[in-house]
């Protein structure tokens, strides 16, 4: 693995860590969590349904799921950003 695998990496660790500690000082932790996770993963299936009108998709793979399930809708926006700008 090459350093920059090894930073990716790092920043979604600590992406990971922030999300969880934010929603842990929520009163709901567990509606705060399902909430994110099926409003990301339904983001995540609705781009790639209307990949074809748009020509613009994303992978659907556990690291594109798990990352939209974790960050919600604005995830899914990062991934398309991250898309688009092909990194």
């Amino acid at each position: 693995m090459d350093s920059a695998n090894i930073f990716i990496i790092a920043v979604c660790v600590v992406a990971a860590i922030i999300v969880l500690w934010i929603f842990k000082k929520s009163e709901h932790f567990y509606k705060s969590l399902f909430l994110s996770a099926v409003s990301g993963v339904g983001g995540l299936f609705f781009v790639n349904i209307i990949s074809a009108l748009t020509g613009v998709s994303l992978a659907v793979n556990p690291f594109t799921i798990g990352f939209s399930a974790l960050s919600g809708l604005s995830g899914v926006i990062a991934l398309l950003v991250c898309n688009l700008l092909a990194l």
